[in-house]
């Protein structure tokens, strides 16, 4: 009797534990299909939800059925259904939510097709797992290899008892919570609660990291210091060391540390870029003018066509001097230049006076003007016209540097055939050109290196020719946990207004400095017109001087010698 009474007991229990746990199984598929439900409520666009299904265990698979069964009543929802056998490619949609059905934690499964969906998860998409818990003591171990995948949305709810889990970390510390929560209790952000005091991130100088020798912020380190400012973790900066060959995302990967401060152009697209929103211009900036030499400085005043009128005048008045010596009695060209006359002009006739009279005040016009270009040149030297375009740079023979950190030569192969050259040195050439983005050449306009100390001018300008648009990015290592809250934060830092603010700060810092820098160099030499300057015009004038008195002497004498020569046959034909 004690034996059936114990039987009967031991059925009794039994049967109690079976309907308890198929309550608690269905009221916990229950719950997490009420979880997605909310979740896809916030959620705009399409709601992609994985139902992973790695566990050869019969309840697993009954799991997954009724899972399914609950969450097609949502017709917005696209299920991916994926068993142990599939691996993932890219042509399935990224997933909002991701549901793991599995038995025992410390079941054997196959971890090749597990961790390919698990690489493929994003920061931003809650992972639920459904279990049967066996062993408390490798929920914490569980939640650290999904950590290593960047996974930090992480709900562990067990379908034998009334437990479900959640996580924080650095260090991984888990919550354990009694029925069914609120989605609100569940669904907050990890990264306020994590323990991190310190963070190193990676950065090369450029104009947005530090922008000039002083060690002046740029806005990008601004931006990333006040986002995490706000998480309570003190940034590192570190400056990796590179051969100078390698494309900043392949230097990037040779460190140990998450994120990369600099904006590089992708080659293509990754999930693990964040876009900074603004649209950069690529530019070519270009050495100016070269100084002009002594010879150009006297035939730049007037251009090519005024010099062959010029030439074509002086020759038609000589020859007409030489043809027509009884209409015309005096050099009518020495005559406009130097006033010397052989005749005095108001006794000539009337069509020498009109003619002597125009060429006076064309000369006199043309050497005015000529005069006060020459003057211009000896306050302001003189250069060249500035490049404007590819075709002038093809016809100076410039290359066009290409910071193998931040651009790559295909880029641009079309526009720049036969231009360009990969360089990775940071510093300028002044026989070179390079590129640049529009946003960064205000700051770079005022870069000390820039200005010519002797000149105060500066030494490259834009090309007017634009070679496209590009959209910049920040490049975050995949599985960094900060990537998709910092994408929302940096849209909100942009609509503020203080990227801007950040940006004009560091202009007009740069502009104090090149102006103080420029107020130096004039201070230095306070004469307007150097003897240096003068001594080439000043050779000039004497030698035009000395030419202009041998030509008075020749004709001194010969005047003088056709007169002895007139006086001596003169007096032979009286002694005759």
């Amino acid at each position: 009797m004690n034996i059936r009474r114990k039987v009967f007991l031991f059925i009794i229990t039994i049967s109690s534990l079976q309907a308890i746990t198929t309550k608690r199984t269905s009221e916990a598929i229950q719950y997490v299909a009420n979880l997605t439900h909310f979740i896809n409520d916030q959620h705009f666009g399409t709601f992609v939800c994985w139902m992973l299904q790695f566990s050869e265990q019969h309840v697993p698979a009954l799991l997954h059925s009724a899972m399914a069964q609950e969450l097609s009543k949502d017709e917005t929802a696209v299920l991916v259904h994926v068993d142990l056998h599939t691996s993932y490619s890219a042509s399935f949609p990224s997933a909002n939510v991701a549901i793991i059905f599995a038995d025992a934690l410390d079941e054997d499964m196959d971890h090749a097709h597990f961790c390919s969906w698990l690489d493929a998860i994003s920061y931003k998409t809650v992972v639920i797992v459904l279990f049967k818990m066996t062993n408390q003591m490798l929920i914490n171990s569980v939640a650290d290899n999904f950590l290593l995948y960047g996974i930090l949305n992480l709900l562990m709810v067990s379908i034998n008892q009334d437990r479900i889990f959640t996580f924080n970390y650095v260090p991984t510390r888990s919550m354990v919570h009694v029925g069914f929560p609120r989605p609100s209790v569940l669904l907050y952000n990890r990264l306020k609660e994590l323990n991190l005091e310190s963070l190193t991130i990676s950065y090369a100088k450029s104009s947005y990291t530090y922008s000039d020798e002083t060690g002046v912020e740029g806005e990008d380190i601004h931006l990333f210091k006040l986002f995490f400012q706000r998480l309570g973790i003190k940034l590192t900066f570190h400056k990796p060391i590179c051969d100078g060959k390698d494309y900043i995302i392949d230097c990037l990967e040779q460190t140990n540390n998450y994120i990369f401060v600099n904006r590089i152009y992708a080659r293509k697209y990754s999930i693990q870029l964040i876009d900074t929103i603004e649209m950069d211009k690529i530019l070519i900036l270009a050495p100016k003018g070269e100084p002009l030499s002594f010879s150009e400085m006297l035939v730049k005043p007037l251009s090519p066509v005024v010099w062959i009128l010029l030439l074509t005048i002086c020759a038609a008045v000589h020859l007409l001097c030489r043809l027509a010596p009884s209409i015309i009695c005096n050099d009518l060209v020495l005559l406009a230049l130097t006033g010397i006359e052989k005749r005095s002009l108001h006794t000539t006739g009337r069509f020498e006076k009109l003619l002597a009279i125009s060429l006076i005040v064309l000369f006199f016009q043309l050497k005015s003007a000529y005069e006060t270009k020459l003057v211009s040149y000896m306050i302001d030297v003189p250069t060249g016209p500035d490049p404007k375009t590819l075709d002038d740079l093809r016809e100076r023979d410039l290359q066009v540097l290409v910071d193998g950190k931040f651009f790559t030569p295909n880029q641009f192969n079309e526009q720049l055939a036969g231009l360009t050259r990969p360089d990775n040195t940071a510093t300028l050439l002044w026989d070179k050109a390079f590129l640049i983005n529009g946003i960064g050449l205000r700051i770079m306009a005022r870069n000390a290196a820039n200005m010519d100390p002797g000149t105060g001018k500066q030494r490259f300008v834009p090309l007017e020719e634009i070679l496209g648009e590009r959209m910049s990015f920040f490049f975050f290592r995949k599985s960094c946990p900060f990537q998709h809250d910092f994408s929302k934060y940096r849209r909100l830092v942009f609509e503020a207004g203080l990227q801007q603010y950040w940006r004009e700060t560091v202009i007009a810092h740069r502009d104090r400095r090149f102006k103080t820098l420029v107020a130096k160099l004039t201070n230095i030499s306070q004469q307007t017109v150097r003897g240096s300057t003068l001594k080439p015009l000043f050779i000039c004038i004497i030698f035009l001087w000395v030419i202009a008195l041998c030509a008075f002497l020749c004709e001194l004498f010969i005047f003088y010698i056709s007169k002895w020569y007139k006086l001596m046959k003169t007096q032979r034909l009286k002694g005759q």
